[in-house]
């Protein structure tokens, strides 16, 4: 044959052509975190609503409360009224949907958005916890609510980013209240269970107390301190329900068709009909569903060779394989994750088998494992060029891309690129923990991979972006305390790179019980010399001090507090006479000043 060339040049050619015309209206510049926020929460929106049917009576009682006329000027959004089951009456202002992990919420709020979002007459604010680092923060979303009102009301010039977080509470509470006196406005909130674990995003704090009678509150949320929350806020608590058989049916059938199928009708039987130990059905879980869909779809070699065992003709052969397979999945979704990781690691050890000799199954499944921690130990994944470098220094392996492809493939719809820069990471925060569970890596090889991460990222230019919203993360996973002090001292007033290592040592607090003390003893590291200590002090005071004003951490602050305030102590007296010595004095004054209102913040007059 002749002329394939020229055939690769026109098909080519056909494909851009349909690839600009069809993407051309997600086309998005990303200036501020503001821009890489909304085009990452719109591509969550339309890749969770692919094919998303059924909960018709759910999504109408929604629509219904987004749409329904205000009966009184305002509502108390602190009552303790709440009610369980469906919207108790005509009064209600929220609804809070509840329901277990991987059970549909994120794909009804997202369904939920799509359509309102088609309604001129509603001023739409959405959100969804989790997807971002920034979007785990109350302030962040605060801060671009803030705009969004302030756009809508005509207060362009709202200072909007020097704001702390009370500051930002009462702009959003005023910004709210003005823009439902011009038009309707729908707050939708997917996962409040995924916020920065506060005391404020836990109890929802931050909700203006007195509700405006034209504005509606839809959130989700895993049942917990935030749907209670929600509730004696006034909230209608709904539980989801697990999918009804018809919804599970018609849910495989818009799976299959993502593959161009349609499912044989024994084997859409056997999957509908799979129980879990205790007599439920796992076709109940969209989650489970959409990963059984996937196994049925996606069968690698190994699998169909094994399907000439079966009797019949060789379409007789692949359906008994399918019901083989269908009556062994496993009936939870962190369980078929786990199959989905051994799948990867003998799709790796295949693949690494035919470009070079002596390749052990451990030696694919550490190839596996550095890939899948990398991105899970991660605040926002990693790019192509980022995951290569750091494959090939822990693996010793070449880089192939027919590996990495091989691996995506394996992953399915569960590892995908999000953000400007397409950083690959998981779709599901049930895969993380997946991973965890399935490699049982052992927190000193964790370490040593944060460590490597971080010496990564500090081989990347100084104002790449991906430096500085990652390295401070993986300083503390290293438990690297003297890079963290010399990091966070050295970073600019006001930079991005500031605000995101402030973001991860406020998490620390949140799964460290010794965070406060991690915190505290950076400012006396032996090896930091006075400059450094004074710098790290300022950013102590005022960034990470006031950041943490919003978490309800008063005794770790204190803890810090005192740490500073003993460290400039001891300078003021100790360093030579000049200009150390006089910054050391104004930092130790700062620093009694904040023991002082935090003493009175809990009622210790004498010690204030």
């Amino acid at each position: 044959m002749g002329g394939l060339e020229e055939f690769r040049r026109l098909v080519v050619e056909d494909l851009w052509a349909d690839l600009e015309e069809q993407t051309r209206g997600y086309q998005v510049i990303t200036e501020t975190w503001q821009d890489a926020e909304r085009a990452t929460l719109d591509a969550f929106v339309n890749q969770t609503t692919r094919e998303f049917t059924g909960r018709e009576p759910l999504l109408s009682e929604l629509l219904a409360l987004a749409h329904s006329g205000p009966d009184r000027d305002s509502y108390s959004a602190g009552n303790g009224a709440s009610a369980q089951g469906r919207l108790a009456s005509s009064s209600a202002f929220a609804i809070c949907v509840a329901g277990p992990s991987g059970s549909g919420k994120s794909s009804l709020a997202a369904e939920l958005v799509r359509q309102l979002a088609e309604d001129a007459s509603v001023l739409l604010l959405h959100h969804a916890a989790g997807i971002s680092t920034a979007s785990v923060r109350v302030d962040r979303l605060l801060e671009r609510w803030c705009e969004e009102l302030a756009a809508c009301v005509g207060e362009s010039s709202l200072p909007i980013g020097d704001m702390n977080g009370e500051e930002l509470e009462q702009a959003f509470a005023r910004l709210l209240a003005r823009a439902s006196g011009i038009r309707r406005v729908v707050l939708v909130i997917d996962a409040l269970n995924e916020f920065e674990r506060t005391t404020r995003a836990r109890h929802l704090t931050w909700l203006p107390r007195l509700w405006p009678g034209n504005a509606r509150l839809i959130a989700t949320a895993i049942p917990g301190p935030e749907s209670e929350a929600m509730a004696r806020r006034g909230a209608t608590l709904v539980n989801i329900e697990a999918l009804t058989e018809d919804e599970a049916d018609r849910i495989v059938a818009a799976l299959y068709r993502r593959y161009r199928r349609e499912a044989n009708p024994d084997v859409k039987r056997a999957l509908l009909g799979r129980r879990t130990d205790d007599g439920s059905r796992t076709s109940g879980s969209p989650l489970w569903l959409e990963l059984a869909c996937e196994e049925m779809n996606l069968l690698e070699p190994d699998d169909l060779a094994r399907a000439v065992g079966y009797p019949g003709a060789p379409d007789q052969q692949l359906v008994l394989l399918q019901l083989d397979l269908a009556d062994h999945l496993p009936t939870t979704p962190r369980s078929l994750y786990g199959s989905m990781l051994k799948r990867a690691e003998t799709t790796a050890a295949s693949i690494l088998s035919e470009q070079q000799d002596q390749v052990t199954q451990q030696t694919a499944r550490s190839w596996v494992r550095c890939l899948s921690e990398s991105i899970a130990i991660s605040r926002e994944g990693w790019r192509e060029q980022d995951l290569q470098a750091v494959l090939v220094q822990v693996t010793g392996l070449p880089w192939s891309d027919l590996l990495f492809a091989s691996i995506r493939r394996a992953y399915r719809g569960h590892l995908i690129q999000r953000g400007a820069s397409g950083q690959w990471n998981f779709y599901h925060q049930e895969l993380r923990h997946a991973v965890a569970e399935h490699f049982g890596t052992s927190p000193a090889q964790l370490r040593a991979l944060h460590a490597t991460l971080a010496a990564y990222l500090q081989t990347l230019p100084a104002d790449e972006r991906l430096r500085q919203t990652e390295l401070m993360h993986h300083l503390i996973g290293a438990d690297d305390r003297y890079g963290a002090a010399r990091l966070y001292g050295e970073s600019e007033q006001g930079s991005h790179q500031l605000r995101a290592q402030t973001e991860s040592l406020v998490d620390l607090f949140r799964v460290r019980e010794d965070a406060a003390e991690w915190v505290a003893d950076l400012i006396s590291l032996p090896r930091l010399s006075i400059k450094d200590r004074l710098l790290l002090a300022e950013k102590l005071i005022y960034q990470l001090n006031w950041a943490l004003a919003n978490t309800g951490h008063t005794e770790a602050r204190r803890r810090v507090m005192t740490a500073v305030r003993d460290e400039m102590d001891w300078l003021a007296q100790n360093a030579a006479s000049g200009p150390w010595s006089d910054l050391a004095l104004r930092f130790y004054g700062t620093a009694l000043v904040q023991l002082a209102d935090l003493a009175i913040d809990t009622g210790d007059r004498n010690a204030a």
